[in-house]
């Protein structure tokens, strides 16, 4: 067993294997698997739905300037003003996050995190002096991510099992192309 692995060792050693090439196509996996898993596909990094896979039916308040398409205010009763004559600045939702977020065409069939497409777009990787760093590019995706993930109380970002696999997969993939 100890030959075979001493000369495998000094195999891959002899082909000079380039380690930077392959941490960075397992970075760049585990970037795009979050991506797919999270924004795509609505999963946790247990591959579990995020939020149950529903969103919130709850009657609520939505003002139309937090939301990346517009749609009319109106009050709980269908009224757009007040009855002093000043106009709602919110919608109301009687069928809560949900039937806002159809009013704007956005996904209902699964919590996904993409409704201004901000928060995946904020979502980066990039190499620093040789080390890939996969993760946000700024605060608010930083407040943005910790706050789902204490909202839905699931861990969301990170390396699923499947990640892992493919990482896995990629690795063997690499030493068996460079001990040809």
């Amino acid at each position: 067993m100890g030959t075979v692995v001493l000369r495998i060792t000094e195999k891959l050693k002899a082909t000079q294997l380039d380690m930077d090439k392959l941490v960075r196509e397992v970075a760049n996996n585990f970037y795009v698997e979050n991506l797919r898993r999270i924004h795509n596909n609505g999963q946790d990094v247990r591959i579990v739905p995020i939020g149950g896979g529903k969103y919130s039916t709850k009657s609520t308040y939505i003002n139309p300037e937090q939301s990346p398409k517009k749609f009319s205010t109106k009050g709980k009763n269908g009224n757009t003003k007040f009855k002093n004559g000043k106009p709602h600045k919110s919608r109301y939702f009687e069928q809560g996050y949900k039937e806002f977020r159809e009013t704007i065409g956005a996904e209902t069939s699964h919590v996904n995190l993409q409704l201004s497409g901000k928060l995946k777009t904020s979502f980066i990787i990039q190499n620093e002096s040789g080390t890939y760093k996969i993760g946000f590019d700024s605060q608010y995706g930083k407040d943005i991510s910790e706050g789902l993930e204490e909202k839905y109380n699931q861990k969301i970002w990170g390396v699923s099992k499947d990640g892992a696999e493919q990482a896995q997969e990629i690795t063997k993939r690499f030493i068996k192309e460079h001990l040809k």
